[in-house]
């Protein structure tokens, strides 16, 4: 897979998951001038929302607030399958409604982003911590997304 400079995000309405991809291209060194990450919804239900007060927490604690501090949550658009190099839904659930609204033509662009995980046991879905009383939810969603993401920049530098 080419290396792509533009990510999108989709998941129910949460900021979290831009903050993360943000973290990892400075983490990784990328210019960030050339990358378009952004994180958009396929549920309203937070539409222009700020993120959870849990998520802000947890992204504070390692520096990634700042990221997303000025953003609200807002929905999956037509244009986004155009303009993103790669459209990493969380769960199957995203990635099913995505796959129903994308141009058959475009549907590569779609990857489960469990599918960068290592563990072969793993789970695809990326567990969603809002409906979790759990207080290290948000932790360890984070966790495994920085991973993830750890994985997909490696498959990136083996592509180009």
């Amino acid at each position: 897979m080419p290396r792509p400079s533009h990510l999108l995000s989709p998941l129910l309405a949460n900021l979290c998951f831009r903050a993360i991809f943000f973290y990892v291209v400075f983490l990784f060194n990328f210019c960030l001038s050339q990358w378009k990450i952004d994180s958009a919804g396929t549920n309203i239900a937070r539409l222009n929302q700020p993120p959870d007060p849990r998520g802000k927490k947890v992204m504070e604690e390692v520096g990634l607030y700042q990221h997303v501090e000025e953003s609200f949550a807002r929905t999956v658009t037509k244009e986004d399958f155009t303009e993103f190099d790669l459209i990493i839904p969380m769960d199957g659930n995203n990635y099913n409604c995505l796959m129903e609204k994308v141009d058959p033509s475009l549907k590569s662009k779609v990857k489960m982003f469990g599918d960068f995980d290592s563990n072969p046991d793993a789970p695809r879905a990326i567990a969603d911590p809002y409906h979790s009383s759990d207080p290290t939810a948000y932790k360890e969603v984070l966790e495994r997304c920085i991973r993830l993401s750890s994985n997909l920049y490696d498959q990136w530098k083996i592509s180009t």
